[in-house]
């Protein structure tokens, strides 16, 4: 038939396969994991374990009493607390690259960080219900409580903390409503930002 000739059958490529390549290179892997977490990756969702490698696009959730540490090429670490829920939009990076970016969105959850190269050389940002996050090199952690919705209602608050890196340098972050308008900076160690409920 004329369609074999145009569409070759690629046995020796699974259809998951061809999927996963089309997301691009890995963004990182699973570093930690106590209990359990699940990834859904183009639809599918299914078990994370140790040493498995997370692209961007995938959504990575804990279960209760479960915790996730994932590292990213760029040696950025997201650690995950129980009941977390967490979606990597975008994750670029190359060594001395103009375009690296990071984009990771906490809908739910505890989430703390420590930023690596892209947060210094590129552009990293982290989303939540009812602030963006921009990330200046720097080491943190985000809560997002669990009955906010996903347009950013809700009557508790979303936690911004900032720590001093393992060097003792402290990094900033800006704080900014969803529509772009600044709402604050954190820019000493251990300093924190309440984002109000609506």
């Amino acid at each position: 038939p004329a369609d074999s000739s145009t569409q070759p059958a690629q046995p020796d490529q699974p259809a998951a396969d061809a999927s996963q390549q089309a997301s691009d290179e890995p963004a990182g892997n699973v570093v930690t994991l106590k209990g359990n977490a699940t990834v859904t990756r183009n639809g599918m969702t299914g078990p994370l374990k140790l040493q498995d490698e997370i692209f961007k696009g995938d959504i990575l959730q804990t279960a209760k009493n479960a915790t996730l540490g994932v590292t990213f090429n760029d040696d950025t670490t997201l650690n995950l607390s129980a009941s977390s829920r967490v979606v990597v939009d975008n994750f670029v990076y190359q060594d001395g690259g103009k375009d690296n970016a990071a984009l990771i969105n906490v809908t739910r959850g505890t989430m703390a960080f420590v930023a690596a190269a892209v947060a210094k050389t590129g552009d990293m940002k982290i989303e939540t219900p009812t602030a963006t996050l921009g990330i200046r090199g720097t080491t943190g952690v985000v809560e997002v409580p669990e009955n906010t919705d996903a347009a950013g209602k809700s009557a508790n608050n979303v936690g911004v903390k900032l720590y001093p890196d393992a060097d003792g340098k402290v990094g900033r972050i800006e704080v900014k409503a969803r529509d772009g308008a600044p709402l604050g900076m954190l820019t000493q160690g251990a300093s924190g930002y309440t984002v109000r409920g609506t």
